[in-house]
Order: C-alpha cells, then structure tokens, then sequence
C-alpha cells in the first residue's frame, strides 16, 4: 500500500482481500501483506486493496 520495503523490523499483517466474515477463504489467492500502519489505515477508512496491487485502493 505504501510501497515501502517490509521486513522483521517494520512487520507486517495478513489481510484478508475478502474478509471471512463475508465468505472470504483463507487461501494465498485472498491475502495480502501489509505493514501494520497500513492494515490499520485500510481499516478504519473503509478501503480495501486488492491482491494484484494493493496501490489502488477502493472504498469498500
């Protein structure tokens, strides 16, 4: 999302591209990784990334 490098000490989360709670699977198809800040940003804005490129974000 933000393009920088991801590494032990940034971190990082696995998003779900389409959350479980909507029927998303747990597959390497349906997530992505993203650095903590960003997973958080994705979140409370209401924004989703896609597994493609998670540069172009969408409102949910």
């Amino acid at each position: 999302m933000c393009q920088q490098i991801m590494d032990k000490e940034s971190g990082w989360h696995i998003h779900n591209v389409i959350p479980r709670v909507k029927g998303g699977p747990d597959t390497l198809n349906n997530l992505i990784l993203l650095h903590p800040v960003c997973h958080r940003q994705l979140h409370n804005q209401d924004l989703c990334a896609t597994p493609a490129s998670t540069k172009r974000l969408c409102k949910a």
